[in-house]
């Protein structure tokens, strides 16, 4: 289980199979609050997204902050997809956009459809991956 929090830290925590829980490991390397994370589908890595739009890798096996995570983790397949920075989701941001107008997003199980929620009141619906705007 993991936990992302206003004081800028990723809490992942172990669960055993009794249900009880304990801190697996404190990540503290972003500079902002974290908006976003995302698990890989073999829950070796977390992606996270902070207010100051810095995208993060952690390797959750090895306990370290991944400096290079969007190239060691470029064929990882995501069972989640709610951060708002990367390659595959540059199209949602309109042109012009600082990047505060795009609030949430989710991608769907399937992974064909990408939502997201703006400062409009907005549910917008791309093709995904969502790459032209």
């Amino acid at each position: 289980m993991a936990v992302a929090s206003h004081d800028n830290h990723l809490y992942v925590y172990a669960i055993d199979d009794e249900g009880k829980y304990s801190l697996y490991k404190d990540f503290s390397k972003h500079s902002s609050y974290i908006q976003a994370i995302d698990w890989a589908a073999d829950s070796s890595y977390i992606r996270s997204g902070s207010g100051d739009y810095e995208k993060l890798y952690f390797n959750i096996t090895d306990k370290v902050h991944e400096p290079a995570g969007a190239t060691t983790t470029k064929d990882l397949v995501w069972a989640t997809g709610s951060v708002k920075l990367g390659w595959d989701v540059r199209g949602i941001h309109p042109s012009n956009e600082d990047g505060t107008h795009v609030n949430g997003v989710d991608l769907n199980r399937d992974k064909t459809l990408l939502a997201t929620g703006d400062d409009y009141g907005l549910v917008n619906i791309f093709n995904y991956p969502a790459v032209d705007n």
